[in-house]
């Protein structure tokens, strides 16, 4: 959210590197390719796990959702953070 309390929304194309479900039951797919140090983690909701469950690891695929934190690097700990989008659901499946 920026300073007025409003949400941005991204699109965003990668490669499905990994699918796992959280806490929730929720889908999180992360989208990244091979030798990347960061990605894009997106979490689906509960309306949206049905076309996060057709998703395969290694496809090209575009989602979309609300932006809660931009990628990041802590240099205490030399680790890279990913991108996380919430409330995600798929555009395009390639």
């Amino acid at each position: 959210m920026d300073d007025e309390g409003n949400s941005k929304i991204m699109a965003v194309t990668g490669t499905v590197h990994s699918i796992t479900k959280d806490m929730n039951n929720q889908w999180v797919v992360l989208l990244k390719s091979e030798g990347d140090k960061a990605g894009v983690s997106c979490t689906f909701s509960a309306a949206t796990n049905d076309s996060a469950d057709k998703l395969t690891v290694g496809q090209t695929v575009t989602i979309k959702g609300v932006i809660r934190s931009g990628a990041g690097y802590d240099a205490d700990l030399d680790l890279y953070e990913d991108v996380i989008i919430e409330k995600s659901d798929v555009l395009i499946e390639n």
